[in-house]
C-alpha cells in the first residue's frame, strides 16, 4: 500500500524513522483541494476541503500500525485514500474542530518546513 506524508514523517524530519523500511516512491503535490494548519509549531494538519495544494512524499509501506499510533488514528487523525501520480495513497487528515486547532496558523503554500 502507499502512504502520502506531508509533515514530520517526511525525509529529514524527526518522525521519519516511523516509516521503517518503507520505500520512497517520489515527491508529490496534491491538487489544490485541502487546507493545512501549523498546529502550535509542533506538526502540520491537513483538512479535506480548501484551496491549497499540499507538498509531500509518497512511500510504499507494508503496515500502517506504527503510523496509526503516531497519528492517533482514529481519535486525533482520520485517514482516507487520495489519487496520486503513483496510484492511490493513504493520507492522514485532521478534524479542525479539535481544540488543538484553535489559534493555529494556516500554511498557505502547503509546505511544512
Amino acid at each position: 500500500m502507499q502512504l502520502f506524508v506531508y509533515g514530520t514523517l517526511k525525509r529529514g524530519f524527526h518522525n521519519h524513522y516511523v516509516l521503517g523500511d518503507a520505500k520512497f516512491i517520489g515527491d508529490y503535490i496534491t491538487k489544490p483541494v485541502y487546507t493545512m494548519l501549523d498546529i502550535r509549531g509542533a506538526f502540520p494538519a491537513l483538512r479535506l476541503g480548501g484551496t491549497t495544494a499540499i507538498i509531500g512524499e509518497v512511500y510504499d509501506i507494508n503496515d500502517l500500525e506504527l503510523v496509526d499510533q503516531l497519528e492517533g488514528y482514529p481519535t486525533l487523525y482520520d485517514r482516507s485514500e487520495i489519487a496520486t501520480d503513483y496510484g492511490n495513497a493513504w493520507v492522514y487528515h485532521f478534524d479542525f474542530n479539535n481544540p488543538l486547532a484553535i489559534g493555529s496558523t494556516k500554511i498557505e503554500d502547503g509546505n511544512w518546513k
